[in-house]
């Protein structure tokens, strides 16, 4: 038992002092804070509250199907950005300016360019099949909204929400970690890209990895999310666009 205790339980207590295991302990809390949030603030039953309690407007549009939206992308930029920031201002391990928030360097914009014209003729055609009109957009309108201004709100949300994913994965994960893993630290965030994008489309989560590995490296070389956050939000918006002339709502 002795040997047990010491080869394998004290040792769990010393790793936790990797500068790695905070990265990943940080990152794993957020991670299941976004998925799990409504078994953790039951959005219903707080509209129900907020109903009985003197606050019918603010019930109603907590409970619509844009409110609900907004409140997934309100989680997800907390998740993404304030669980990261939390941890970096108490760890005092690095700066959240450093976690990829530079200027995004001209040499990159040509390659940017290039990966989003890559991207976006194969989702032109991808776009056509009934998997993709059945998940895009995800305002499918159906508590009676219209374009303007419901749907514009709710991409609004949307594409600041990308923001947070960038700074997270492509941000947090790799900055934080180089100065450990080196190069090492893109692939150590491609997984968890890949698998945010289980629920998607196969096409789409098969292009995650790819995603992840290039936005990635461009990241790591650049210090900088912004153009792979320019990028998301382009894809992001087209391929909202096309689902929605795909059915003649535009």
């Amino acid at each position: 038992m002795q040997k047990i205790v010491a080869e394998y339980i004290r040792p769990l207590f010393a790793y936790r002092r990797h500068p790695l295991f905070g990265v990943a302990f940080t990152g794993s809390l957020a991670l299941v804070f976004i998925h799990f949030y409504q078994q953790l603030f039951p959005v219903a039953k707080t509209a129900i509250w907020l109903y009985g309690n003197g606050f019918p407007a603010l019930a109603t549009h907590m409970a619509s199907e844009l409110g609900g939206l907004i409140i997934w992308a309100l989680v997800s930029i907390t998740g993404y950005i304030l669980f990261p920031a939390i941890y970096l201002k108490l760890s005092k391990s690095a700066r959240v300016r450093d976690m990829g928030l530079g200027p995004v360097s001209k040499d990159s914009l040509p390659l940017y360019g290039l990966f989003l014209a890559g991207i976006l003729v194969p989702v032109f055609f991808i776009s056509y099949s009934p998997e993709f009109q059945q998940n895009y957009p995800f305002y499918r309108f159906g508590d009676g909204g219209s374009v303007w201004p419901h749907w514009f709100i709710w991409e609004l949300f949307y594409l600041l929400q990308f923001v947070g994913v960038e700074f997270f994965f492509r941000g947090f994960l790799i900055h934080s970690t180089k100065r450990e893993i080196g190069i090492n630290a893109v692939y150590f965030a491609m997984i968890p890209y890949c698998m945010i994008h289980f629920s998607k489309p196969l096409p789409e989560c098969i292009g995650s990895i790819f995603a992840g590995y290039i936005l990635g490296h461009l990241s790591y070389k650049t210090n900088s999310i912004w153009g792979g956050a320019f990028l998301h939000m382009c894809v992001a918006l087209s391929m909202d666009l096309l689902s929605m002339w795909h059915r003649g709502l535009i």
